[in-house]
């Protein structure tokens, strides 16, 4: 069961505003995300924690005309879904999947299923059931630019190891997040592909 969980943005309304596209250019709409929490006895990630998450997403994909907007009211789901150890566990989150969006599920704790003894800040997931079931996981645990970084993997990005690129892990503390250029085209054009195949669907307006 879910739960709708108050906030201040409007559903529907683009995070940002999207910088003027190339005389000609058709506009990429903006991406809809659907984000749900954890309810462990109380949301295991607080509105404002899940806040900077998306302000710090909405900041870096700017530069590079790319907008995301919450399609559908921030909700919560089950505490059974709060600590995930094993890929099972991360596969069975797929029967919880909205069409049409990224699916963002924001979790107690997630574990490294390659190492054990490890635990991830987040993860964009396939699940190993259906490979075309997609969604991202992230951890309570988790850095500002977490939620940015899995929502590049979404959008076709690879890790990258040029320090204090987004989807590199190699960062200087306090220092400018970014994407290139090229990882801006990479993720437009894997947007674009997404909405004509209507796994991404446009919010209405």
């Amino acid at each position: 069961m879910e739960r709708v969980l108050r906030r201040s943005l409007l559903v529907g309304a683009p995070l940002f505003v999207c910088a003027r596209a190339a005389p000609g250019a058709t506009p990429l709409p903006p991406v809809p995300i659907f984000i749900r929490v954890v309810d462990d006895g109380g949301p295991v990630a607080s509105g404002d924690f899940v806040d900077e998450l998306v302000g710090q997403t909405s900041s870096i994909f700017a530069e590079h005309e790319i907008a995301f907007t919450e399609a559908k009211a921030r909700a919560t789901i089950d505490a059974k879904w709060a600590a995930l150890e094993t890929r099972a566990d991360r596969d069975g989150l797929a029967d919880l999947l909205e069409p049409g969006v990224a699916n963002v599920f924001l979790v107690r704790s997630l574990r490294d299923v390659d190492d054990p003894k490890r635990f991830r800040m987040g993860v964009m997931w396939r699940c190993l059931k259906n490979l075309k079931k997609r969604y991202v996981i992230v951890a309570a645990s988790a850095m500002p630019t977490t939620l940015a970084h899995e929502l590049g993997h979404f959008l076709g990005l690879p890790h990258a190891y040029v320090k204090n690129n987004l989807m590199s892990y190699d960062r200087d503390e306090g220092a400018k997040v970014f994407l290139d250029k090229g990882q801006g085209e990479t993720c437009r054009r894997t947007a674009r592909g997404l909405f004509a195949k209507k796994e991404l669907v446009a919010a209405a307006s």
